[in-house]
């Protein structure tokens, strides 16, 4: 009895909230504070992390001599590795403002240069909070209340429109969930991320003659660190539109064959071809390469063209061409599911394509150039029956 006596109070207890967690990690993080020597580095594991989670675990740790060097989240797997250092506590500085919260998720999206989800938005704004030594609070206020506090002090800088600056996807607003943008992020000098990470598996690809979804990690990891760490829904989205698996050993991958540059570009090369000698065919002057405009008699504008060889769709997609002109993505076949992903995980340019854009198979325009009968009509009918907002993406298993 005697024995078990000081779990009485933790037993009884029928309802833990994140401030009583947050006063919870502080009394352990306090202890490895308080024992440990100066410049111990001490790793982390947080498994099943959601936003409230995080500022539970970096609020609590920041209070407890314990100072954030780096932080990197696997959304896949709702996974982050924290490393703090066993430094002395310095003095409190005070909650931070509502501008500074503003400025530094306006800057998390600009250098994400897409939307981000919640979970890893809020992250990347408590990381920076902390290490500007805002979330260290007078140790006469109890940290559960100081959560309670940073937590009214989030959701009042981070509202969405109309009644504040951010956009948020995905429903009811909530700092639990959906994704987060804000008008001012788009820059023309960096692309989205996903776009970004694209690059660098194609880069892999031509490097490595035969490379492993292992070996393939450790070459990205390093180039998007942190709160940039790719999912690999992604990368394996990446692997399937431009890898094929090597026959010679299991789980490895090869660039395919007709995704070698110099292919690709003669296929650019043939489908612009195949869209001018269409565009004669049915009566429209043309002009232009990225897009190829297709121009009526009267000089109105009807088709606008970007033949691309990847699935980067984003800098055809934010062009915002005119409302009178149709616009066209020609993609290889193989780029479909890869585009289709990122539309169903951008919801900024799934907004933008919806109902406007079509996306369209490199041997679309091949087969309307074989045709001698075409006409507008039967022309139009094609691009009807292409799916607008490109196939859905049957994912699989097992990178």
């Amino acid at each position: 009895r005697d024995a078990v006596a000081p779990l009485k109070s933790v037993l009884s207890r029928r309802r833990y909230d994140w401030a009583w967690h947050t006063s919870a990690l502080h009394s352990v993080c306090n202890g490895m504070g308080e024992r440990l020597a100066q410049d111990t580095p001490v790793f982390c594991l947080l498994a099943e992390a959601e936003p409230s989670f995080m500022g539970a675990a970096l609020l609590a740790a920041e209070n407890a001599n314990l100072h954030l060097n780096h932080i990197a989240l696997d959304e896949d797997a709702e996974c982050a590795q924290i490393q703090w250092q066993i430094h002395p506590q310095r003095q409190a500085a005070g909650l931070p403002s509502h501008a500074l919260i503003k400025s530094i998720g306006l800057e998390i999206l600009k250098n994400r240069g897409e939307p981000a989800s919640t979970l890893n938005w809020i992250t990347g704004i408590l990381a920076q909070l902390v290490n500007r030594g805002v979330l260290r609070i007078d140790s006469l206020l109890p940290l559960s209340d100081a959560y309670t506090q940073v937590q009214a002090l989030l959701r009042a800088s981070l509202v969405p429109a109309p009644q504040g600056p951010f956009i948020h996807y995905g429903g009811e607003h909530t700092l639990e969930g959906g994704q987060w943008w804000h008008p001012q992020a788009p820059s023309a000098n960096i692309l989205p991320l996903s776009d970004r990470v694209e690059m660098e598996v194609v880069r892999a690809l031509q490097t490595h003659p035969e490379i492993s979804f292992e070996a393939l990690l450790q070459i990205l990891y390093p180039l998007f660190p942190g709160l940039f760490t790719p999912s690999t829904r992604l990368i394996s989205a990446c692997l399937d539109s431009y890898g094929e698996r090597s026959s010679s050993q299991q789980n490895t991958w090869r660039l395919r064959p007709q995704d070698a540059p110099a292919l690709r570009r003669a296929d650019l090369k043939e489908m612009s071809a195949f869209a001018g000698q269409i565009a004669a065919h049915l009566g429209y002057r043309h002009s232009g390469d990225k897009p190829m405009i297709w121009l009526d008699d009267d000089g109105s504008h009807h088709f606008a063209l970007w033949m691309i060889a990847s699935a980067i769709i984003s800098p055809a997609l934010l062009s915002t061409p005119e409302e009178t002109i149709q616009p066209l993505l020609v993609l290889p076949s193989e780029r479909l599911n890869l585009a289709a992903y990122k539309l169903a995980n951008n919801p900024r340019l799934a907004a933008l394509a919806h109902g406007r854009w079509r996306i369209l198979p490199f041997d679309l325009l091949q087969r309307a150039a074989a045709d001698p009968d075409l006409t507008r009509p039967t022309w139009q009918a094609m691009l009807a029956s292409s799916d607008t907002d490109a196939p859905a993406v049957q994912m699989q298993f097992f990178p």
